[in-house]
C-alpha cells in the first residue's frame, strides 16, 4: 500500500485555498492585505480554541490526536490506529459544536449591540467567520481521518494475510 504523506496533502490544500481566493480576487494582489485582515479575527480564533482544546483534552485522547498526524510513517498497532481515528473523529464533532456555538453567541452579541442598521454588514461578516474556520479546519482534518483509516484497513488486510 502507498503510504500518504499527510503533510504533503496539507500543503497542497492551503495551496487550494489560497489560490481559490486569489482568483476570487481577480488577481488583484491589491485586494490582498484586505481579504487578509477581514478574515483574522483572534477573539473568535480564541474562543473555538477555548471551547475545543479543553474538551479534546479532558477525553484523554490528546496525544492520539497528535499521533494521528505521523501515522504512515511509523508502525502503530491497530489498537492505536483506532484511539488516532477516534481522536480525529472527536475532533472534528468538537470544533463543529465550538464553530456553531461560537457563531450563536457572537450572532447574540451582534444583535445586542447594533444601534445602527448600516453596521450589520461587518457585524455579520464576523459572525461568519467562527463558520469559515470550523469548515478550514474540517477541511484539513478530513485528509488525516481519511490517512488513519486507510491504514487501519491495511493493517487488518495484513493480519487476515498472516493467517
Amino acid at each position: 500500500m502507498k503510504k500518504m504523506n499527510v503533510g504533503i496533502v496539507l500543503l497542497i490544500e492551503v495551496l487550494v485555498v489560497l489560490i481559490g481566493l486569489f482568483a476570487n480576487m481577480n488577481g488583484d494582489f491589491g485586494r490582498w492585505n484586505a481579504l487578509i485582515l477581514h478574515f483574522i479575527d483572534p477573539p473568535t480564533l480564541c474562543i473555538l480554541l477555548i471551547f475545543s482544546v479543553p474538551s479534546l483534552l479532558a477525553t484523554g485522547l490528546w496525544r492520539d490526536f497528535l499521533r494521528a498526524f505521523s501515522v504512515g510513517k511509523k508502525k502503530y498497532t491497530i489498537t492505536q490506529l483506532k484511539r488516532c481515528l477516534e481522536a480525529v473523529s472527536v475532533t472534528q464533532k468538537i470544533f463543529l459544536i465550538s464553530g456553531i456555538f461560537t457563531s450563536f453567541v457572537s450572532f447574540v452579541m451582534m444583535l445586542s449591540t447594533l444601534d445602527d442598521l448600516s453596521e450589520l454588514g461587518p457585524y455579520v461578516a464576523v459572525v461568519c467567520l467562527a463558520g469559515i474556520y470550523t469548515v478550514v479546519i474540517e477541511f484539513l482534518l478530513l485528509p488525516v481521518k481519511t490517512n488513519v483509516q486507510l491504514m487501519i484497513i491495511h493493517e487488518m488486510e495484513m493480519d487476515n494475510e498472516e493467517e
